[in-house]
């Protein structure tokens, strides 16, 4: 495995765990605190967490050339906890799986995807595939100041609580010096 698809496959890896992290913190939450805004104007956990599931559903879409049925950011594909659970897990996997698929020559190319102002686009896929795990870390950084003003403790999302064998897949070995 090249430098960038460790990368890519670390930050699959970095996804997965801080969305179980997520998950085991919202399990503990009632229920008034994860499906109402917890600030007036705030969107409730719930809808921030269905809109990145949205957003990574359309992204894998995007990279398979397939029309996931999605019709707005904003869907609420799953109207209870649990629902959106199962969906996040199995959505985790699959992307770790496209990590597991990418070379550097897919990194290298353009994705072609349909912008509903501007029509297609291309975009570099190795840019494309950074946007989406920056795009997850963004959501889950509001829901974790979301959760510190609710009765449940925030999870500790940084790197630095990363564990173990995650940190280890971000070790490239060396090539030996004949």
């Amino acid at each position: 495995m090249n430098m960038l698809s460790t990368y890519h496959r670390t930050y699959a890896e970095y996804n997965s765990w801080a969305n179980e992290a997520i998950i085991a913190a919202i399990l503990k939450m009632p229920d008034n605190e994860y499906y109402q805004p917890i600030f007036p104007k705030s969107l409730p956990i719930h809808q921030i967490l269905n809109h990145v599931l949205v957003m990574d559903k359309v992204w894998l879409g995007e990279v398979r050339q397939v029309d996931v049925g999605i019709t707005s950011g904003m869907q609420i594909l799953h109207e209870t906890k649990h629902a959106y659970i199962r969906d996040r897990r199995a959505i985790d996997i699959e992307i770790a799986e496209l990590m597991d698929q990418l070379t550097a020559r897919d990194l290298r190319s353009l994705i072609r995807y349909d912008e509903p102002q501007e029509g297609f686009e291309e975009w570099p896929m190795m840019l494309e595939v950074a946007h989406i795990f920056r795009h997850q870390i963004h959501h889950r950084g509001q829901v974790s100041v979301l959760m510190q003003n609710s009765s449940v403790e925030a999870p500790k999302l940084d790197g630095l609580f990363l564990p173990q064998h995650i940190k280890a897949s971000a070790v490239v070995p060396q090539a030996r010096a004949s």
